[in-house]
């Protein structure tokens, strides 16, 4: 990598927001969601997440080469809560 690569790349990470999607809003009793994470620039990030009453969990979460990836969680019982980190930013 060349000097300019490096401020570039270092650019990209501190201003590349992070964002996580779900493929769907409401989901029945036994489905399961696909949330979507962009983080352009990243090489991981961590996903966390949780349901009512639990603590929250956190998976470290590769992404490809555009900063993305997908992960399908299920099959759902109840409401579930997530977000994303990495480094001092979050979804």
């Amino acid at each position: 990598m060349f000097e300019g690569d490096l401020v570039g790349r270092a650019l990209e990470l501190i201003t590349s927001p992070l964002r996580l999607s779900a493929d769907r809003q409401a989901v029945s009793p036994g489905d399961s969601v696909a949330l979507e994470v962009s983080a352009p620039g990243r090489r991981q990030v961590w996903l966390w997440t949780r349901s009512p009453g639990t603590t929250w969990e956190r998976v470290l979460l590769p992404l490809d080469s555009a900063g993305r990836s997908t992960r399908v969680m299920g099959p759902l019982r109840e409401a579930l809560f997530a977000h994303v980190t990495a480094g001092t930013k979050s979804s």
